[in-house]
C-alpha cells in the first residue's frame, strides 16, 4: 500500500490536479468523492460545477464512488433527466450521525467545530436526499467495514471502510470497462 501511494504520489497528474471545470466524464472511467472535514472542504462540498460534473457521470452510467463527507457532493448533484438528487430513492450509507456526534465530541476541546462540517449532520442530509424511497445503511458495527453498492454508486462511512470500499470501487470500474458501449 505505501508503494502505490509512493507511486501515485510521485505521477505527474497527481502533482498536477485539474480544475472542476476541466471534468469531462467522457475522459475517464469513474468518480471517486472523498471525504474529511479539514479547512477549505466547504467550497469541495459547496461546488455547484463539481456537482454539475458528477451529474455527467451519472449521466453517462460510470461509476461513482463517495466516503464521508463526499458522499454529500453526490446527495447535492442533480440527475439531468429528474432534477432530483442522484442519491434519490437509492440505499446508500454515510458518515453516521451516531459517529459524527461521537467524534465531536471527543474532539471539540482540541479543534473547536471544525469535525462539524455544517449544523446539519450529514446523515440527515443524506436521508433527505435519498428520500422516503430510499434508504441509509449502518452496518452491524462502526468497527465492521460496511460498503453499499447500489447501481453504479458505491458508498462507504468513514476511514475503516476504505480498503474495502477500495476493492468493490475498483471491481465495479473494472467491470464497467468491460461492458461494451451502447
Amino acid at each position: 500500500m505505501v508503494a502505490t501511494y509512493h507511486r501515485m504520489a510521485a505521477s505527474p497528474n497527481f502533482r498536477r490536479p485539474i480544475r472542476y471545470s476541466e471534468i469531462d466524464a467522457s475522459q475517464f472511467d469513474a468518480v471517486h468523492l472523498p471525504g474529511g472535514h479539514p479547512p477549505g472542504m466547504k467550497q469541495y462540498l459547496d461546488s455547484r460545477l463539481l456537482q454539475e460534473k458528477v451529474a455527467t457521470f451519472d449521466a453517462a452510467g460510470k461509476p461513482i464512488g463517495a466516503v464521508c463527507h463526499g458522499v454529500l457532493v453526490a446527495a447535492r448533484a442533480r440527475n439531468q433527466k429528474t432534477g432530483k438528487s442522484l442519491l434519490a430513492g437509492r440505499t446508500v450509507t454515510t458518515l453516521i450521525k451516531p459517529i459524527e456526534q461521537y467524534a465531536f465530541r471527543r474532539t471539540f476541546y482540541r479543534v473547536g467545530r471544525r469535525y462539524r462540517t455544517y449544523r446539519t449532520y450529514t446523515e440527515d442530509e443524506v436521508r433527505a436526499a435519498v428520500g422516503p424511497g430510499g434508504r441509509i445503511e449502518h452496518g452491524s458495527s462502526w468497527q465492521e467495514p460496511l460498503v453499499v453498492v447500489d447501481g453504479m454508486i458505491v458508498t462507504a462511512r468513514y476511514p475503516v471502510d476504505v480498503e474495502a470500499y477500495a476493492e468493490r470501487f475498483a471491481r465495479l470500474v473494472e467491470n464497467a470497462r468491460s461492458k461494451p458501449v451502447s
